[in-house]
């Protein structure tokens, strides 16, 4: 009996029958489950996968509809900022030369025609957030002060220069009566002379025809005559040729450069101490500066801020706009950490700022 069954379980063998262990048949069944565990696993991610792409295609479709609405946004501040600057432009031209044209006008009357003007402060409201009135005012009243303070400076100068000329006209004058004086005394010794002369020709002609006291009487007069006419004629002489006439014109013109030099000294002292006063004072233009750097300029410069905001705005716009348009291109090929991948992307790229990015690519 054993032999049969020996020989029949051998022969079983042998033929290749479809005999399985229970063990072999346990772990068949497992490696089946697992199959089906992972076919379904891969079912779901692919349904999950989709559904991803699906919602990540209508966020990066909604935005770009907000992105293009950021960009036509910053298309309309950009005109409003050409249009401003226009405006901003043309008054500021229309008052400065309307400020020019008037003779009693200078850069401080200007500014201040420029900060009362409604159509720059309108400007100045939208990009600085308030207007320039409390600034007018405040310059206004310092300009008053200082204008005062100028007023004072200049006329006490112009005193000083009034005492300089004064003294400097008495000095001439003094020096041109010596002129006359010289002219008048050598004048007067030629017709002293003449008369003289004409007086001795007379006398001589009538001592011809007198009697003998007549003429005794007459000798002593033409004798007397021409005593003087010695005495003029060497004092006119001795005036010529020792030119006491020029020394004195000469002591005359120094007496004058003198007192030119004296005056001229007093004045530049007075100036000095009038500078002194003042020293550390600020100007009208200096004034001026000031409040048109705390104006107009900084108006300006806030214009220009704006202006490459928008500008910055607009080529970053351009760009997410371009990048969302291509970045869904071959989406649905993805799994869902490739679809996270992406979004993680798309976000940093919405995320980015205008100007900032290219601060910390500098830094």
């Amino acid at each position: 009996m054993k032999r049969i069954t020996v020989v029949a379980l051998t022969g079983c063998l042998l033929v290749g029958c479809d005999f399985e262990l229970p063990s072999q048949r346990r772990a068949k069944e497992e490696a089946m489950r697992q199959e089906a565990v992972r076919q379904e696993k891969k079912e779901t991610e692919r349904a999950q996968a989709k559904g991803e792409c699906v919602a990540l295609m209508h966020h990066v479709g909604v935005q770009l509809g907000l992105v293009q609405a950021s960009r036509a946004e910053a298309e309309k501040l950009l005109a409003e900022l050409v249009e401003d600057r226009k405006v901003l432009s043309a008054r500021l031209t229309e008052l400065s030369e309307k400020s020019m044209s008037d003779k009693s006008g200078t850069r401080a009357t200007a500014l201040y025609a420029v900060l009362k003007d409604e159509g720059v402060n309108a400007i100045a409201l939208k990009y600085l957030g308030n207007d320039f009135a409390v600034l007018r005012s405040e310059f206004a009243e310092k300009m008053r002060f200082v204008l005062k303070m100028e007023n004072a400076r200049k006329a006490a100068l112009s005193k000083n220069r009034a005492d300089f000329d004064r003294a400097v006209k008495e000095g001439e004058a003094r020096a041109e009566e010596s002129r006359r004086a010289i002219s008048t005394g050598l004048a007067q010794i030629k017709r002293d002379i003449a008369d003289t002369e004409s007086r001795l020709q007379h006398l001589r002609r009538d001592s011809l025809s007198s009697s003998t006291q007549a003429k005794k009487s007459r000798e002593r007069a033409i004798q007397e005559a021409e005593q003087r006419l010695a005495v003029l004629r060497s004092r006119y002489t001795e005036m010529l040729s020792s030119n006491a006439g020029s020394r004195l014109a000469r002591e005359s013109e120094t007496d004058a450069s003198s007192t030119r030099a004296k005056a001229l000294l007093e004045r530049e002292k007075a100036d000095k101490a009038v500078q002194a006063q003042s020293n550390g004072d600020v100007t009208s233009f200096q004034l001026a500066e000031e409040y048109e750097e705390r104006t107009i300029r900084r108006l300006d410069a806030a214009i220009l801020e704006k202006d490459t905001l928008v500008h910055a705005q607009l080529k970053l716009a351009g760009e997410k706009m371009t990048y969302l348009q291509c970045v869904t291109n071959g989406i649905d090929q993805l799994d869902s950490a490739g679809l996270q991948r992406v979004r993680a992307d798309i976000n940093a790229m919405l995320a980015k700022e205008p100007l900032k990015d290219k601060a910390k690519d500098r830094r």
